[in-house]
């Protein structure tokens, strides 16, 4: 009993710590609206939560890119989208954070391969 009461208080903590991102305003403080780690924290947490959507976008970019040879190549642009994707949301919440407020690049690593910031956006 006191394995699941412990596993769920860490479950919600994990679940509440990117809540704050999505609040109206940012907090004064640490965070300013000069490094951009409230919109870097908000980007990482929908990313988390959305890269397996990277299957059926992959697909139709594929389609869209390669008309005939898209049998062929998705099954390795899928693996690399969405690994790509799981990559830049864990550095989105946990590393750019961490230095944020010492430079202006707040780029995910998903631009660096011609992948949109959310799965939903064209390419």
């Amino acid at each position: 009993m006191k394995i699941e009461r412990f596993a769920a208080v860490i479950l919600f903590t994990i679940c509440l710590i990117p809540a704050g991102a999505f609040a109206k305003e940012p907090a004064p403080g640490f965070y300013s609206d000069r490094s951009g780690a409230g919109e870097v924290l908000k980007r990482g947490a929908v990313n988390l939560m959305t890269f397996p959507g990277e299957i059926v976008r992959t697909g139709f970019a594929e389609k869209e890119n390669h008309p005939k040879a898209w049998p062929l190549t998705y099954i390795p642009r899928v693996f690399f989208n969405i690994t790509t994707r799981a990559a830049s949301s864990v550095n989105d919440l946990f590393v750019i954070p961490a230095h944020a407020w010492a430079t202006q690049d707040t780029r995910p690593i998903t631009r660096f391969f011609d992948i949109p910031d959310y799965v939903w956006e064209k390419t």
